[in-house]
């Protein structure tokens, strides 16, 4: 019996890191996906003119 619990721990481990990986992974591209989104909102804002008022930048985005 003790060796069965000895077992599941295990795996009950191996299975925590593995969802404790692929929760980093996620978030690392959650990350770039975010990085990505605001550097295409600031070309926009760069390249159309329109969008160029006495609103602040940052409000723009927050509200977009």
């Amino acid at each position: 019996m003790a060796e069965l619990r000895y077992h599941i721990t295990g795996l009950l481990e191996e299975e925590r890191e593995r969802r404790a990986c692929i929760e980093h992974a996620s978030l690392h591209r959650i990350d770039e996906l975010e990085a990505q989104v605001h550097w295409y909102r600031l070309k926009k804002y760069k390249e159309e003119p329109w969008m160029q008022s006495n609103i602040s930048m940052e409000h723009r985005i927050a509200v977009w």
